[in-house]
């Protein structure tokens, strides 16, 4: 079962709103977006990326890419609710960050 709340909130906290053009976590956005919920969903948003920090690429054999969707497997697992897009937003802050 999807979960719109944090789907939609995971995409506002990477790109912002109105987007952007680069991935960058913006809890100011969150909170503009979601008023009085920005609370419970940064912290659902701060468990999902404690997830995604259990990862450690071996930079021996991983790109920023094949890095991120190690993420993305990793992250689906733990949350089941998350779609596509929410995931496509997480790993884009990641292989960014990472190619950097």
């Amino acid at each position: 079962m999807s979960d719109e709340p944090l789907n939609r909130a995971v995409e506002v906290f990477m790109w912002g709103s109105p987007r952007r053009s680069w991935p960058s976590p913006d809890s100011s956005a969150v909170r503009a977006e979601f008023g009085s919920a920005a609370d419970d969903l940064l912290d659902r948003i701060a468990a999902v990326l404690a997830v995604a920090d259990e990862v450690v690429p071996d930079w021996q054999v991983n790109d920023a890419f094949s890095a991120a969707a190690k993420v993305r497997v990793h992250v689906q697992a733990r949350f089941p609710g998350m779609d596509a897009p929410a995931l496509d937003a997480l790993c884009a802050l990641y292989s960014y960050t990472w190619s950097k």
